[in-house]
């Protein structure tokens, strides 16, 4: 009769502690592989009562994202960039706003993807790799050489026979090759062409 027709207490919390596997000191949870993980959750009030549940969590795999190393392209062309692998269950995100795992480029910088497993449009996880594209520029390289008159010449991957020398004082070839970037390298070689010294 002394007590009012409705009363209740509220217990502070004195600890709190979960139990199941990769538990660590009883408050941390580290799942080591994605699915769904089940543990028990324990509070303790400053009453000494104990309420009991149990936790479901989902662990997601985190995603993994590698560009590779950075690009060379030569001027005028593109390059496709794209991860190692692609998920289809990630949600991916270029620092240029495309949102496909591939992206092709023709202009240098640097660029980023970001990869995520998203639950209502909340990131749950994600990881992120960059790479530079930088230009390499198509390459005209000029070689002068000498040749006696009536000698083949070899050399710089150029082979010219004598009687290509005609009569005349200097004689210009050139050749396309392949630079180490892949690029077109436009070699230019010029013969300086000694004339016979005839002995009587």
């Amino acid at each position: 009769e002394l007590l009012p027709s409705v009363w209740d207490y509220r217990g502070n919390v004195d600890s709190i502690y979960f139990t199941g596997n990769q538990v660590i000191n009883h408050t941390t949870l580290q799942p080591d592989a994605p699915g769904l993980n089940t543990y028990g959750l324990t509070i303790v009030d400053d009453f000494g009562c104990r309420y009991d549940t149990i936790v479901h969590i989902t662990t997601y795999e985190l995603p993994e994202v590698s560009l590779g190393d950075d690009r060379q392209i030569c001027s005028g062309e593109s390059v496709t960039l794209a991860p190692d692998t692609i998920n289809n269950t990630f949600q991916y995100l270029w620092n240029t706003g495309a949102t496909t795992p591939t992206l092709t480029v023709s202009t240098t910088g640097t660029y980023s993807l970001s990869a995520s497993i998203l639950s209502n449009n909340n990131i749950l996880c994600q990881s992120s790799d960059t790479v530079t594209v930088t230009e390499s520029s198509n390459l005209s390289t000029e070689l002068d050489d000498v040749v006696c008159a009536g000698h083949d010449f070899d050399g710089y991957n150029f082979h010219v026979e004598a009687n290509t020398y005609g009569n005349n004082t200097f004689y210009s070839i050139s050749q396309n090759f392949t630079s180490q970037s892949g690029c077109d390298s436009l070699v230019t070689l010029t013969l300086t062409i000694l004339p016979r010294i005839e002995t009587v």
